[in-house]
């Protein structure tokens, strides 16, 4: 027996407009899939940059007022510098290398240096023009510590030998922020100083 098949002009099927409509919002969703899934990357990465800006600068903070609070003395260095006294360790009564830190910035980051282990003796003078620095490096090995990467336009300013003030600028998710570290020295050993300004050796700063 022979079978017949008959074919149905009126069958259900896709017709090409059809499938190119479909096409068209598949390719709308995935691309707007793909749109969201930068902008969530986007923000993710802008928040942990913000992060780590601010973890930054909450350690620099603490770390520059503890420095500050604990020393003796505090000088206006050249470039813009400051230099702290952090006390008479050997009880000499002179201001030795390793009882010195410098407050500083290379222009895109604030840094400390100081001298481990060095028994050079500079005087006031000397670090308020600079050269006590410079004969500090000459004579040992200086220390660098970054303590706040990526600032701009960091300025210091010492106000009664006392008060350590320094502004910068973060820029955090394309945004510039200016900030503001201040710090006093708790004492002060002022009183070891005779009329022209300078240590008279032998004292002691308690």
């Amino acid at each position: 027996m022979k079978r017949h098949y008959h074919y149905n002009k009126n069958r259900a099927g896709f017709t090409t407009v059809e499938l190119l409509v479909a096409l068209m919002v598949c390719a709308i969703v995935l691309s707007g899939v793909a749109s969201l899934a930068y902008a969530l990357g986007s923000a993710s990465r802008s928040t942990d940059e913000i992060s780590e800006h601010q973890m930054a600068l909450r350690c620099a903070t603490v770390r520059i007022s503890e420095l500050v609070k604990h020393s003796v003395m505090a000088f206006a260095a050249p470039d813009s510098e400051i230099a702290l006294w952090t006390g008479d360790d050997n009880n000499d009564g002179l201001i030795n290398g390793s009882e010195l830190v410098y407050v500083l910035t290379t222009g895109e980051t604030l840094k400390l240096l100081d001298f481990p282990g060095q028994n050079l003796s500079v005087t006031i003078d000397d670090i308020k023009i600079g050269a006590g620095k410079t004969a500090l490096i000459n004579n040992t090995d200086e220390r660098y510590m970054t303590i706040l990467p990526e600032c701009s336009n960091v300025q210091f300013t010492l106000t009664d030998s006392t008060f350590v003030s320094i502004l910068f600028d973060l820029t955090e998710n394309g945004i510039t922020n200016s900030y503001q570290i201040c710090a006093r020295l708790r004492c002060s050993a002022q009183h070891l100083l005779n009329s022209a300004g300078q240590l008279d050796g032998g004292g002691d700063d308690d």
